[in-house]
């Protein structure tokens, strides 16, 4: 049936039969093309060679709905179109295997399918891609189309590692090695990453060396992560090269030694990488592991904040408050926070928030400081949540409104913030954020000594004491002091 087939660049290539329902355009191959334009290929082969390409094509097509690129209606066709190739009706013919990319119009924006793309991947997982079990373990790992599962995203990685995917068993090394989904077995773990990173893979070797960094696996070595960072710089990577730079810098598992940690960040800063010339910028300027030039290492800094990365503006900024380097000059960092403010950074509107409501920077501005909070919540920072929460509620700088602020503030306390939990509870006690509520004011508070804070004891006990919208209770009160001053909670 399959004795000879000719390999093809496009449907309308000599030799190749489209199918029915494919367009007539222009297409990848699915095989190698010989010299001459066509081979010959024993019964198996063409079967397995056709799987394998309807498979990466299925697995482009499950990427496409996980991100949004491809209507329901539009990838019911495309999966149609391979399901007939698989089928093969015509035997002695070979279909070109057009990727779903060019099946599809240009510019389609949808919302991500997670059901279709798992399906999708979850079949051509059947097909033998392995490739399709990694999506599946990154689905799940990642947790941003679909809820996070880390036991699933294991038995993926650890399928794909099977059906002979390094970068498979690459993953289900690690989480094995930290414990991800899987009881932690470190040792094994371990060495499936350093059997994937002795094939010459820089980031396995990356990997290893992180692993042998992790203090609370009881297997932290640093010599061990040295060796293995080394390893992998050697091999190109120049990541390696600033994880060696922190590990010499930090002490904690080698002896730290300033000059080697400038050496190893100025080699990744000349490769290109920011982070190393962020932290080279800083260690010039401090004058750690090298003589001491202010100028030259702010400039380093600056550069890297020019090229627009917001976090750079946020370290120079800081910088420029540190007497330990210079007089501080507030002008030019509330500047420099301004402008990484401005590109979105949440740290930077956190400090010109917090300058603004009440530093000796900047004369305070209740308004202006509620708006870096409520820009640094939308950047994603809880603390910006947090305060603008409570501005709110206590009516500081806005108008009052204390049920949206608590709402605020109860979102962020369910989190596990302790500080969230503090915040709470005063809302609800100190009758300035609102209406006195004891029984919620004091869930708050016991929510937070359960997370070990011994502050809300002492607010407790304070409750009991004075009475605010619960019973006045001088022995609970007392019990609460006690439990406070021998230390049952840790603070």
């Amino acid at each position: 049936m399959w004795a000879t087939l000719t390999a093809c660049v496009g449907l309308l290539s000599p030799g190749c039969v489209p199918a029915e329902t494919a367009p007539a355009t222009p297409a990848h191959a699915v095989l190698a093309q010989s010299t001459n334009g066509a081979q010959t290929l024993t019964d198996a082969q063409p079967v397995a060679d056709l799987a394998r390409a309807i498979g990466d094509a299925l697995v482009r097509l499950g990427d496409l709905y996980r991100d949004g690129r491809v209507t329901a209606a539009d990838g019911t066709k495309i999966s149609g179109y391979y399901d007939r190739l698989a089928a093969n009706e015509d035997g002695g013919a070979l279909y070109a295997v057009i990727p779903p990319e060019s099946l599809l119009t240009e510019g389609v924006r949808v919302e991500p399918q997670a059901p279709a793309a798992l399906q999708t991947y979850a079949q051509a997982a059947e097909m033998g891609n392995a490739e399709a079990l990694m999506r599946l373990g990154d689905l799940f790992y990642d947790g941003e189309v679909v809820p996070p599962d880390l036991p699933q995203a294991y038995d993926y990685y650890r399928l794909a590692a099977l059906a002979g995917s390094q970068t498979g068993k690459l993953r289900a090394g690690e989480m094995l090695a930290r414990g991800e989904g899987v009881a932690r077995d470190f040792a094994w773990g371990s060495t499936m990453v350093r059997e994937v990173a002795e094939t010459g893979s820089a980031t396995a070797f990356l990997v290893l060396g992180d692993l042998f960094t992790l203090q609370e696996s009881g297997f932290a070595n640093g010599v061990t992560a040295a060796g293995a960072y080394e390893q992998a710089a050697a091999l190109g990577s120049n990541q390696a090269l600033v994880e060696l730079g922190d590990l010499y810098f930090g002490g904690e598992l080698v002896e730290a030694d300033f000059e080697r940690a400038y050496g190893y960040f100025t080699r990744a800063a000349e490769a290109g990488s920011q982070t190393a010339t962020l932290r080279a910028g800083e260690m010039l300027a401090r004058g750690q592991g090298v003589a001491q030039d202010l100028a030259g290492g702010f400039a380093m800094m600056r550069g890297v904040a020019e090229a627009g990365n917001a976090g750079a503006f946020v370290i120079l900024a800081d910088l420029h408050l540190d007497p330990d380097l210079a007089p501080p000059d507030a002008a030019t960092a509330l500047d420099l926070y301004r402008r990484g403010a401005a590109l979105g950074n949440a740290q930077a509107a956190l400090r010109l928030a917090d300058a603004y409501y009440g530093s000796t920077l900047v004369e305070t501005d209740l308004p202006v400081a509620f708006g870096y909070y409520e820009d640094a919540a939308d950047a994603g920072s809880l603390t910006g949540k947090l305060r603008m929460g409570e501005m709110l509620a206590r009516g500081q700088g806005v108008p009052q409104n204390y049920q949206r602020g608590r709402t605020l503030v109860r979102e962020v306390a369910d989190t596990g913030s302790l500080s969230a939990l503090l915040t709470l509870g005063d809302l609800y006690s100190d009758g300035e954020g609102g209406p006195v509520d004891g029984p919620a004011a004091v869930e708050a508070y016991e929510r937070a000594v359960s997370l070990g804070d011994s502050r809300a004891l002492l607010r407790l006990g304070d409750l009991y004491r004075d009475g605010r919208g619960v019973p006045v209770d001088g022995p609970r009160a007392l019990e609460y002091y006690h439990q406070a001053v021998v230390g049952q909670a840790i603070n």
